[in-house]
């Protein structure tokens, strides 16, 4: 959604998107800055209990 320009979230407007939620905050770690949200904080914990959800998933396959 994020990457196909259905859905922008961000600190200002995105006129090419379908919807964009505009951030109030100002601070990097919660906006992910001119990048996007894709890169804050919050992202990063997304990514990473994903990440360990499919590791732990792969490993119980193989016993």
């Amino acid at each position: 959604m994020i990457i196909g320009g259905g859905l922008a979230i961000g600190e200002k407007m995105d006129k090419y998107s379908v919807m964009t939620y505009v951030l109030n905050s100002k601070d990097f770690a919660i906006t992910g800055g001119e990048f996007g949200i894709e890169s804050s904080v919050i992202s990063l914990f997304g990514y990473i209990i994903v990440a360990g959800i499919a590791f732990f998933m792969i490993k119980s396959r193989k016993n």
